[in-house]
């Protein structure tokens, strides 16, 4: 979980669907797988029955064929002619001809001996059986038929049933390897599995996001409201939880400046204060020169009234000296 929860928001995303899309490839895999096989068994299927096994029956009803010919020309020696032995080398010729092109890809074993003893039929009949014809000697071709012929046409024969026996088994067999459960089992496995995936990781991832986007989003709400005194604490190291660290940061930052504006109005107030007595000694200081200035002005107004009263004295003495100036002068005269 420590490992999840240091990858970015974009890593978690992209590994969840990446975890999704692994299971849904895997799915796919395993249907194209089992069209695949089906398609490969299909077509195997389709070359035992329509190619193998039509060959094998085209021999068969070479064998068969040829054998009724010879079954009925043992009977009467005498009756056999020309165009019956052309027909009878003809026979024999189609039958070792579609016998040779056995390949031995269901059983070696049986394919080899059906060669073989077609091989035997043809050497025995062209060598045995039709100089007994030759001579007219229906005994002795009657003894090579029972004796000869009719054992290498039911070993032959055998050996036919085999071969078509073992296409029949192993087209059983393809049939059946490709229509068992085991791999719609396993692809429903994997879907269900990728789905509980896919619904847990929608759900750990919104439910990450939207925790982390709260935790945001409640601490900005409590920084707008003025709670700059709760920490912020981030869970992981993505993008997200960069986004709640910085909040913390700025939650710190705005805490600390508002210290200091707290701190400079306090010394505001202090020097308000102080501002405030000064003021109100310069207030109390310009009261009393009040009061000195309206006794220095009484002084004055006293002043000059004596002022007034010495001139207005000034005067009549200097009328008086100027009255006892022209006195004397008339005097003098």
């Amino acid at each position: 979980m420590g490992f999840i929860k240091n990858l970015s928001v974009r890593a978690k995303v992209m590994g969840g669907f990446t975890i999704v899309i692994i299971f849904t490839v895997l799915i796919a895999l395993t249907a194209m797988m089992i069209i695949y096989n089906f398609n490969a068994a299909s077509s195997e299927v389709h070359d035992i029955i329509n190619v193998r096994h039509a060959r094998t029956t085209a021999i068969e009803k070479a064998i068969d064929n040829f054998q009724d010919m010879v079954f009925k020309a043992q009977q009467d020696v005498s009756k056999i002619t020309p165009e019956m032995r052309r027909n009878m080398d003809s026979a024999l010729t189609e039958m070792v001809d579609k016998t040779n092109t056995l390949t031995g890809g269901t059983n070696k074993a049986a394919a080899d001996g059906a060669k073989e003893a077609a091989a035997q039929i043809n050497r025995v009949f062209r060598n045995e059986f039709l100089a007994a014809v030759a001579r007219n000697d229906e005994a002795q071709a009657l003894q090579i038929y029972r004796e000869k012929l009719n054992g290498l046409f039911e070993t032959i024969t055998e050996h036919m049933s085999t071969i078509s026996e073992g296409h029949i088994t192993l087209a059983g067999s393809l049939i059946e390897a490709n229509s068992s459960d085991v791999p719609l089992y396993a692809i429903l496995g994997t879907a269900v599995v990728a789905v509980i995936l896919a619904v847990m990781i929608a759900l750990l991832v919104t439910n990450y996001t939207i925790r982390n986007i709260n935790i945001a989003g409640g601490a900005a709400r409590a920084i707008a409201d003025g709670d700059l005194s709760t920490p912020i604490h981030a869970s992981s190291t993505d993008e997200l939880g960069q986004l709640i660290t910085d909040t913390e940061r700025m939650r710190q930052e705005l805490n600390s400046l508002v210290g200091q504006i707290k701190k400079s109005v306090g010394q505001a107030v202090d020097d308000f204060g102080s501002i405030h007595d000064i003021t109100e000694q310069i207030n109390e200081s310009s009261r009393t020169t009040e009061s000195k200035s309206m006794t220095v002005a009484a002084a004055s107004d006293e002043m000059v009234s004596t002022t007034a009263d010495i001139a207005k004295n000034c005067q009549g003495a200097a009328t008086t000296a100027d009255a006892s100036n022209k006195h004397t002068q008339n005097g003098v005269n």
